[in-house]
């Protein structure tokens, strides 16, 4: 039997039931995570960064050394392989072609590499059968990679039947002695013995061949550099299923054992290690757990995945192979994690995936998709640069902010502008287009043919727009009095066309001893406002008559302001329309003042005075006239508004001595005094039931 055929026997779980297969214990220690150590994950061979390097698919045996290095035998490129302790792969002999030759480092040649350990100066020893030759050698390797023969001994040969012993695990104690397990090929009673051997010197410790129905095998030594006790992997076959145990030999002879695993055709034993701190750790159906005194495993990595070989470093760290590399289960070293993310817009990646060991370097690397570009790195880590080196000194969160542009552009007849304007937008980021056309043109889409003139988006992707425009279509106007008399009728604006959507207000203005009665479509406003959508004619009817005089019903109101502060005269008026309003200021007409009321905001100290309108119509005019008075100190300014059991309160602030007019109204409309009040130390309480509907407040100065 070769070394793997009790690692892979079988993968299926370990029966937990309750007649005597190994059980988890109820309160299992922290778990430890499997932290990558070297190796890429890919077949091969390579040696370097952790992240590069490649192993065969045939790794029989790990040891490690007391500086912390682990040293693999890498059977399937037939090298003996040393790795730091920061991940660093080196070949530390072997130049991967099979043959015996001694020499140093890759001058030597190795033929089967079935195990390996090392002891405490550094020495690496590794059992390397010569089948062909029928020979076993177990080779030295110094620190410095010289390859040496240690000793060797022909394999036993029986021609009939066809009987052949080969190592298939190698050890080393305490004392230096090489443990070798070796097993007669094709014998029924499955033999195997456990060797001691020195330069010159071979000894039997035990032998055991259960046969295939039952009985004790021996299986592999466990290295144990640190004790002069020798150890090594039993296993015992019965009708209902199969016992591991390590033994623990003494130097004396005598032994114990402590079982690893009782189980009923599942949950094969595939690997064990023992610490300097004498705790047994076995790999069972991928998941690593501890041996307790009293044999119950409690588990250290769940898994899946983890498979032989197994070894533990003289901190009591343990290494195993997952994923085509070697990982490292750090049960005594802190570890750290790394969140990576990126909002959109490319990919991010480490060439170490985590969870890592506490100062670990990793690179990152940031990799935008077609159109965007990489912008910076963003929380534990702040740079531009799109590949970095970050120590992995406590848990990092990372996130790689990419972007890229936004570009508009217009055709004639308008123009395109986008907010926020930036040379470079982030992924996510709120974007919103605008086209805006000139007089004269309409906005028809965007060229990626999106009809919206205004468009919000979330950006995702660099992209370049064009805002197209179309010239509006050009109408005429004719608008007079029907049969020509009358009167006549003015457009403001007045135009010889205009465009499509334009709005046009119309005046109809009887001559004298006219009056406007009806436009000869039936509509009787005046003034009338259209909007051109077609080339259009419109005629005003006039009627021989007198008409009404204008009649100021609601005169403007003397009004108190501050300077700085804004007021409002109005007025209403009846009559015969059109009606034409006129505001002045001490006797001088206000340009554009041609409404029905007049603000004057913000009001100066020569806005004192009278302000007159005049409204005037065919048949006469009528004015009236209100005084403004500018006043010193502020504005008064209502604050601390609130509904306090079902009364409405605020304050009135300003300066001392003003007196205020509080007004009210349902509607914005309608106003109605309620009280004035005198301001006498700086502010104005005022407080009124609260009446159904809602009421509006307003302050004004009073003299």
């Amino acid at each position: 039997m070769n070394q793997l055929r009790w690692m892979v026997k079988c993968w299926g779980l370990v029966a937990l039931t309750a007649a005597g297969v190994s059980v988890y214990s109820q309160t299992p220690p922290h778990l430890s995570p499997a932290v990558p150590f070297a190796g890429s994950g890919v077949f091969g061979f390579k040696d370097g960064p952790p992240d590069r390097a490649q192993f065969s698919a045939t790794i029989t045996a790990l040891d490690t050394d007391s500086q912390g290095n682990v040293y693999v035998a890498d059977a399937g490129n037939l090298r003996v392989r040393k790795i730091s302790s920061d991940g660093f792969v080196t070949t530390l002999a072997g130049d991967g072609t099979a043959g015996s030759r001694n020499g140093l480092g890759t001058n030597a040649q190795f033929l089967s590499l079935s195990g390996l350990a090392v002891d405490t100066h550094g020495n690496c020893f590794v059992a390397d059968s010569d089948n062909a030759l029928h020979t076993n050698r177990v080779r030295l390797i110094t620190p410095d990679g010289t390859v040496s023969t240690f000793a060797e001994e022909a394999q036993y040969y029986q021609a009939l039947p066809y009987r052949q012993a080969f190592i298939t695990g190698l050890a080393v104690d305490a004392t230096g002695r090489i443990i070798l397990t070796e097993q007669i090929a094709n014998d029924p009673n499955f033999t195997t013995s456990l060797i001691a051997l020195r330069p010159n010197s071979r000894s039997v410790l035990a032998s055991e061949g259960g046969g295939s129905a039952g009985g004790t095998q021996i299986v592999v030594p466990v290295p144990a550099p640190y004790s002069s006790n020798i150890y090594y992997l039993q296993e015992y076959r019965f009708l209902a299923g199969i016992t591991y145990s390590l033994v623990s030999m003494a130097p004396s002879g005598s032994s114990s054992a402590l079982v690893l695993s009782q189980n009923f055709g599942n949950g094969d034993v595939q690997a064990v290690t023992r610490s300097q701190s004498g705790d047994a750790y076995v790999i069972i159906a991928g998941a690593l757990s501890r041996v307790a005194t009293d044999s119950t495993l409690q588990l250290v990595n769940p898994g899946p995945g983890l498979s032989p070989p197994l070894a533990v470093d003289g901190r009591g760290n343990l290494y195993a192979i997952k994923n085509n590399a070697i990982y490292k289960l750090p049960l005594n070293e802190p570890v750290v994690q790394l969140s990576l993310t990126t909002p959109g817009g490319g990919t991010v990646a480490a060439n170490l995936s985590g969870p890592y060991l506490s100062n670990t370097v990793v690179q990152i690397s940031a990799t935008a998709s077609p159109n965007m570009s990489f912008l910076l790195w963003r929380g534990d880590v702040s740079s531009t640069n799109a590949q970095l080196s970050i120590t992995m000194d406590t848990d990092k969160s990372i996130e790689a902010v990419f972007g890229g542009t936004v570009t508009v552009s217009s055709s004639d007849g308008g123009s395109a502008t986008r907010s926020p304007n930036r040379i470079t937008y982030e992924y996510g980021t709120q974007v919103t287009l605008t086209a805006q056309p000139v007089v004269g043109w309409e906005f028809s889409r965007w060229s990626d043919g999106d009809t919206n003139s205004v468009r919000a988006f979330t950006f995702t992707n660099s992209i370049a727009l064009q805002a197209l425009f179309k010239a509006l279509p050009q109408f005429t106007l004719n608008a007079q009095a029907f049969g020509g008399t009358g009167g006549t009728i003015v457009a403001v604006p007045s135009q010889p066309f205009y465009y499509r959507g334009d709005n046009v207000v119309l005046y109809a203005r009887p001559a004298p001893g006219y009056i406007f009665q009806v436009w000869l479509d039936n509509n009787g406003d005046d003034p009338r406002v259209i909007t051109m959508e077609s080339n259009t004619n419109l005629y005003a009817g006039f009627a021989q008559g007198q008409g009404v005089a204008p009649s100021i019903v609601t005169p403007p109101h003397d009004l108190n302001a501050v300077v700085g502060g804004s007021v409002t005269f109005s007025v209403a008026a009846t009559g015969s329309v059109p009606l034409e309003f006129q505001w002045s200021h001490a006797g001088t007409n206000i340009t554009g003042a041609t409404g029905t009321s007049l603000t004057l905001s913000p009001v100066q100290a020569g806005d004192a005075g009278a302000y007159t309108v005049t409204v005037s119509n065919s048949v006469d005019s009528s004015s009236a006239t209100a005084n403004l008075t500018v006043l010193a100190g502020s504005s008064p300014q209502i604050t601390s508004a609130q509904i306090v059991n079902g009364r409405i309160r605020f304050l009135i602030n300003g300066n001392v001595g003003q007196q205020y007019i509080i007004e009210s109204s349902s509607d914005l409309h309608s106003w109605t005094q309620l009280v004035t009040l005198s301001n006498v130390q700086g502010s104005v309480p005022y407080e009124e039931a609260v009446l159904s509907g809602g009421r509006f407040y307003r302050v004004s100065l009073g003299q």
